[in-house]
């Protein structure tokens, strides 16, 4: 997954949180959200060395 799709996908899956606070699979999609933006952090601290 790209960087930028990683983006997207963070901010659709805000954007349904905020919309359905109360579904019972937001405990899902929280975990997934964490696991974007971990991926998120490592694809960063990647490009960073890689470009240093």
């Amino acid at each position: 997954m790209t960087a930028q799709q990683i983006k997207n996908k963070i901010s659709d899956l805000e954007q349904w949180l905020r919309d359905n606070p109360n579904h019972m699979n937001r405990t899902t999609i929280e975990s997934d959200l964490r696991d974007l933006r971990k991926a998120q952090q490592i694809k960063s601290k990647a490009n960073k060395y890689a470009n240093d």
